[in-house]
């Protein structure tokens, strides 16, 4: 027997009340009915913010790769122009 229906038996009045939905023995199919209806919208509810958090960290990876390369090519630039540099400042 599950724990919850040895509540029940054992204290004899609603052994959860869970977001305003109460669990009794006399209505337990119309609360299996709400709270799975809960569960599935609350379930449905973390897989869209688990699916918009893997869509943005997919975005933040691209940023980090766009940067990276722009990181690559202004070290290129500045190596390029460093010796040009200090060929100039000899001169002087």
């Amino acid at each position: 027997m599950s724990t919850l229906k040895l509540l029940q038996k054992q204290h004899n009045h609603p052994a959860i009340k869970f977001a305003g939905l109460h669990y009794s023995q006399s209505d337990n199919q119309v609360a299996d009915v709400h709270l799975t209806q809960y569960f599935q919208i609350h379930f449905q509810h973390i897989h869209e913010n688990i699916r918009d958090s893997q869509n943005e960290v997919k975005q933040l990876q691209q940023q980090v790769v766009d940067l990276n390369i722009k990181l690559d090519k202004l070290s290129a630039l500045l190596a390029y122009l460093a010796p040009q540099q200090n060929s100039n400042q000899a001169g002087h």
